[in-house]
């Protein structure tokens, strides 16, 4: 279940049916919790609790068609967990195709998050249950993303952003602003949108 070549701080607390693969780092005080899948080439910091059921380093959903069917790319890549982050139960992160994907120092993740292939989330940011963040896709530090919302791929998301809840971010957004709706606009301005509408109905 744990292969020989994995680097396990003594401090660690690696909980009961966990698999951990090839050349996986793990540091000092982190805790993983029971049937969690841990894939090879990874590499968690310190002070990380990892919550039940949760898969890190799972290939890429990353396919070539063809005219008659899709072919599977192949997942060379890696997943970086910084120090100090907590990933709820059950969620899924993909390592990335040819680089890494990347959680940043702090950051908290709810139950059922799942992150795709090469994206990088900055340090301390905090995102809520069911969310999807699309491969490559680029969230930085701070940025508050609340439940069932979702980033799309090759993105940019600024610092400080708060992404309310069952948004879809389709394009970039700046930092420092909050965003709702499909596809996602100011939030202020999408609530006097909606007003104004039910007005015109009244």
């Amino acid at each position: 279940m744990i292969s020989s070549s994995a680097r396990i701080d003594p401090s660690a607390i690696i909980e009961p049916q966990v698999v951990i693969g090839d050349h996986v780092i793990i540091g000092a005080h982190t805790y993983i919790q029971a049937n969690c899948y841990i894939g090879s080439h990874t590499s968690i910091g310190e002070r990380v609790i990892i919550q039940a059921g949760t898969m890190i380093g799972t290939d890429a959903f990353y396919f070539k068609q063809y005219p008659s069917h899709y072919e599977k790319w192949h997942s060379g890549g890696e997943v970086i967990i910084e120090d100090d982050v907590f990933i709820g139960a059950s969620c899924t992160i993909n390592k990335g195709v040819s680089g890494a994907t990347i959680i940043g120092k702090g950051t908290k993740m709810d139950s059922q998050v799942h992150i795709g292939h090469g994206a990088v989330l900055g340090q301390h940011c905090l995102l809520a249950g069911q969310v999807g963040v699309g491969g490559k896709a680029i969230v930085g530090d701070r940025v508050k993303v609340y439940g069932q919302a979702g980033i799309a791929n090759n993105i940019t998301v600024g610092n400080d952003a708060i992404i309310l809840a069952k948004t879809g971010v389709l394009q970039s957004v700046e930092g420092g602003k909050s965003y709702f709706g499909m596809p996602a606009e100011e939030a202020r301005q999408k609530f006097m949108q909606i007003i104004a509408v039910r007005n015109l109905i009244k």
